[in-house]
This record gives C-alpha cells, sequence and structure tokens, in this order.
C-alpha cells in the first residue's frame, strides 16, 4: 500500500470506511478474530491523516525516514495503552514505521507521534514524540 499520507481525499475516506468497518466487526465480539487490535489501531491511524488534513498540518516525518533523538537522556514512549513501557535508552538511528497524528491537549507532548519498525508491536504501536527527532544525517545526505 502507499504511503497513506499521499492517497487522494476519496482514497482516504474509502480506506478510513473499510477500516472502521473492519474494526468494528473484529472488536464486537461477533467473531474472534487475532487483529482485531490491529484493525482498530490502522482505522485510529487512517483517522489521524483526515483530521491533519482538516487542520491543514503535514506530517514532520513519513514512513521510512531515519530519524535520530534530538535530546540526550532516556525517552519513554507516549502511547496510551498496554504497550506505554517502552524506553530509548540511547540515542542510535530509527527507521520510522507509521506517523501518527492526535490532537493532545498536554503542553509537553506535540500532536505527532511516531511508531518505528526496530520496536516490536503487538497491535498497538509504541509511539514517542515526533518533536523529540530530527531527520538522521544519512537521510539528509540522501536529499
Amino acid at each position: 500500500m502507499p504511503n497513506e499520507y499521499d492517497l487522494s481525499n476519496e482514497s482516504l475516506i474509502n480506506a478510513l470506511g473499510k477500516a472502521t468497518v473492519r474494526a468494528g466487526i473484529s472488536n464486537s465480539g461477533l467473531v474472534i478474530s487475532a487483529s482485531s487490535t490491529d484493525d482498530r489501531d490502522y482505522a485510529l491511524y487512517l483517522r489521524g491523516i483526515v483530521l491533519a488534513r482538516l487542520d491543514k498540518q503535514a506530517p514532520p516525518f513519513k514512513a521510512g525516514d531515519k530519524v535520530v533523538q534530538s535530546e540526550t537522556g532516556k525517552l519513554f514512549s507516549v502511547s496510551l495503552g498496554p504497550d506505554n513501557n517502552f524506553v530509548l535508552a540511547e540515542p542510535k538511528e530509527y527507521e520510522v514505521a507509521r506517523v501518527y497524528y492526535r490532537r493532545i491537549e498536554l503542553p509537553r507532548l506535540s500532536d505527532w507521534q511516531i511508531a518505528f519498525k526496530e520496536i516490536e508491536h503487538t497491535g498497538v504501536w509504541a509511539v514517542f514524540d515526533a518533536a523529540k527527532f530530527t531527520l538522521a544525517i544519512s537521510a539528509r545526505a540522501a536529499v
């Protein structure tokens, strides 16, 4: 699938509709679905893309970008739910898997969060505040 942020408005709304139906069915209790958490997370991910467009916000990174922490020290995930216990103990290069847009009314968090390919997920990605990262030097050199 192409980068969801690059979809046309019509394709994005169609994808959101399908994802919402799939999440609703797989989380309904009428069926047993191993993908129910993934389905719900994907629907929320697409919802964020729609909200970002409505708010005229562009993502700070895209899937596949290489990023590094812009600050030293431990960095805790900002995930909601069971996967909120990830800690990045040392700065290193990570590959962006998804970029989430969520309106967060907390002064210490930006509205953009990123998930990394290197961090295992169980349905709900462990996400980190995108404002705490910069494009890696290797990625900047390729541009």
